[in-house]
């Protein structure tokens, strides 16, 4: 299969001795589109990245750059509530978003919004959850003032929020961009190997083998494989 490394197949780099550059290979494809159905919520910036690698090829053809419309920025790195959540943190109901991280210095931060706050509401609309939410946000012109309902130790509490502005995107012959979504939260996608997850990664035993080719004597350690 061209383009591909396929599970359980040494693959060989010539000009070196096969012994010494046998490394297992995977199929990388399919792991991500098995994630990409698992979390709905990824596929939303890898088509806008889609998008705008399209527009800047299309903005170098013609030579004039072009700006991305601004959107609202709140700063905060938010999850659905679980039910578990819902009855440990006291909330109205089991609808809303669980801040899991608040950005430095960003409106969220500014307002006093907190890691482990429950966002049930914004501007006057019921949170019902992260991807929604973040399209509210992304909705909201920056500069606007708006309400945002949490509930903190059980109670629930209204705050104003005035949103920031993410950074123009100018679409040119030198176009760069920057992906940064907060409120959307992007998984790790993880390959499997056969070794043992820890901390986020995966690995696997390191062989004899494999420690000549990486260069560790007596083939000590993990390799880490993703």
């Amino acid at each position: 299969m061209r383009g591909r490394a396929m599970v359980g197949r040494p693959q060989c780099f010539s000009g070196t001795p096969a012994r010494a550059k046998r490394v297992w290979g995977v199929d990388i494809n399919r792991r991500r589109k098995q994630a990409m159905r698992r979390k709905p919520e990824v596929i939303e910036p890898l088509f806008l990245l889609a998008i705008l690698a399209i527009s800047a090829l299309g903005a170098r053809a013609e030579g004039a750059p072009r700006a991305i419309p601004d959107e609202g920025y709140l700063g905060v790195y938010v999850t659905d509530l679980t039910p578990e959540k819902a009855k440990q943190l006291r909330t109205p109901g089991e609808y809303g978003v669980l801040v899991m991280e608040v950005a430095e210095e960003s409106p969220a931060a500014k307002a006093g919004i907190r890691e482990n706050d429950v966002i049930i509401e914004f501007n006057g609309i019921r949170v019902e959850g992260e991807v929604q939410f973040g399209r509210l946000v992304r909705e909201t012109p920056p500069g606007r003032t708006v309400p945002v309902k949490i509930v903190r130790d059980g109670k629930t509490q209204e705050i104003k929020v005035t949103l920031g502005s993410r950074r123009p995107i100018a679409i040119g012959p030198d176009f760069r961009f920057d992906l940064r979504i907060p409120e959307i939260r992007i998984p790790p996608i993880v390959v499997q190997l056969g070794g043992y997850s820890l901390l986020g990664v995966r690995v696997q035993d390191l062989t004899e083998q494999l420690g000549e080719y990486f260069g560790v004597p007596e083939g000590r350690g993990v390799l880490v494989t993703f």
